[in-house]
């Protein structure tokens, strides 16, 4: 147990001291990272504490330390990783705005329905990955008896469509740990805690996932509605026609709670590469009037929709060097581009082409939208006269298309790894080397 403290008393000095509470060596296993997981877990939970609510957000509960009965102590983390998102919301909002949003009886019940919604989602995840690792079938009679518990019900039908998104990120994260080593099963967590005693912070994740070589992913769910503008038709037939109900103030925040979680994953937990930050967008549509709390639908997925593919909320990674470089050179750029103020609609859809390209990469496997994505740009550039163009934009482009050029060379270097890492990915990018290069190269 890599656990630092070795009394309830020891662990309650290192909180309030503010000191690291898990240590770990080169030697440490993925073994020892999710035992640590599995001890932040059961020692803290939410708890009303005595916080100034201007410094620490709406919500007074805490993360707080559990005493040896199950009850709780009087230490605590002061700051929730969702504090953060919290300000980011406020920003640019008059305290009388934020109150009465937060007051407002149709957003405190789209708020009642995700919480509802997570539970739920927790149980369905346990009780497939439980299945996952046993070979064993589960009943969800018990989730769909909790689902209509309360003022908040889900429907059979609901819990149905959440089942199926569920078993996509588990199905997922098996496919993962697969291509590490087929030998070892994942350590799959839902509403996980992490702690950062050393900033005062913890927060909890709704799925985290340890792989065999100490690489980690994680998941939060967000359920959104969608307007008229992103949705067609009506009760049964209504369907989403667009992602536009995801905003980019949304994503802003998620880059920022995520990138927290990745740090204190890093810093505090053995955990060697995060490989991916992933929101699960659930779009969750009411029928008639929110204040009737009737869902009309409710839906999670790619397969249930092409408009709730699951988001990066930070830079993904495939886990193999030479890929990795080219999605940092294209992370670079889209980062770039969205520090611009005042966005043209060119320089928007740019941003939707390099996102929709690093997507088809990490998620479908597919460079191939990322090579047209750079002929474009190349393209684009030789009609455009060199005075008009900033030098950094002229560098940055220089650079993209340097390294897109270079890949083919880097990928004919190190292709067995790549295809030792991930056949289906090799098998992809030797297709589309040969639509490309074919005919000018003998080594395709």
């Amino acid at each position: 147990m890599p656990c630092l403290a070795n009394s309830h008393e020891e662990l309650k000095s290192y909180i309030k001291n503010k000191r690291a509470i898990y240590t770990f060596s080169p030697d440490s296993t993925y073994v020892d990272i999710n035992e640590a997981i599995k001890h932040s877990s059961e020692n803290f939970g939410l708890n009303i504490a005595n916080v100034p609510p201007k410094e620490v957000g709406d919500d007074l509960r805490r993360y707080t330390l559990r005493d040896s009965n199950g009850g709780f102590t009087d230490t605590f983390l002061s700051s929730r990783v969702s504090d953060k998102v919290n300000k980011l919301f406020k920003r640019g909002k008059t305290e009388a705005e934020v109150e009465a949003y937060k007051v407002n009886k149709n957003n405190i019940i789209k708020r009642e329905f995700g919480s509802k919604g997570h539970q739920i989602l927790e149980l369905l995840g346990k009780a497939y990955y439980n299945s996952k690792l046993t070979g064993k079938p589960y009943s969800k009679d018990a989730i769909y008896k909790e689902a209509t518990i309360g003022d908040y019900k889900f429907r059979q039908v609901d819990v149905d469509n959440l089942e199926l998104g569920i078993k996509e990120i588990v199905d997922e994260i098996f496919a993962i740990q697969t291509k590490i080593d087929p030998s070892a099963k994942p350590f799959i967590h839902f509403e996980a805690f992490i702690a950062d005693p050393t900033k005062d912070m913890g927060g909890t994740m709704d799925v985290f996932a340890i792989f065999s070589n100490k690489t980690a992913i994680t998941y939060d769910y967000k359920f959104l509605n969608a307007g008229s503008d992103s949705t067609f038709g009506t009760g049964a037939n209504k369907i989403l026609t667009s992602d536009g109900f995801i905003h980019g103030i949304k994503k802003e925040g998620w880059k920022l709670q995520q990138g927290t979680y990745k740090k204190i994953l890093l810093e505090r937990y053995g955990i060697i590469d995060v490989l991916a930050t992933k929101i699960a967008p659930v779009w969750i549509d009411f029928a008639g009037k929110i204040e009737n709390k009737k869902l009309n639908k409710v839906r999670i997925g790619k397969q249930q929709s092409e408009f709730l593919k699951q988001i990066h909320a930070t830079y993904a990674k495939t886990g193999i060097e030479e890929i990795d470089k080219l999605l940092k050179s294209r992370y670079t750029e889209l980062e770039r581009l969205k520090k611009q103020t005042g966005k043209t609609p060119i320089v928007k859809e740019k941003i939707k082409a390099i996102e929709q390209s690093i997507y088809d990469l990490v998620e479908e496997h597919n460079i191939e939208t990322m090579i047209n994505n750079a002929l474009n740009v190349a393209r684009e550039y030789m009609d455009v006269p060199v005075d008009t163009i900033s030098f950094e934009e002229l560098n940055n482009v220089i650079q993209y298309l340097q390294t897109i050029s270079g890949f083919q060379q880097l990928f004919e270097e190190k292709a067995y790894l790549v295809e030792k890492h991930d056949k289906e990915l090799y098998d992809n990018i030797i297709k589309v080397l040969k639509k490309q290069y074919g005919p000018h190269t003998n080594w395709l």
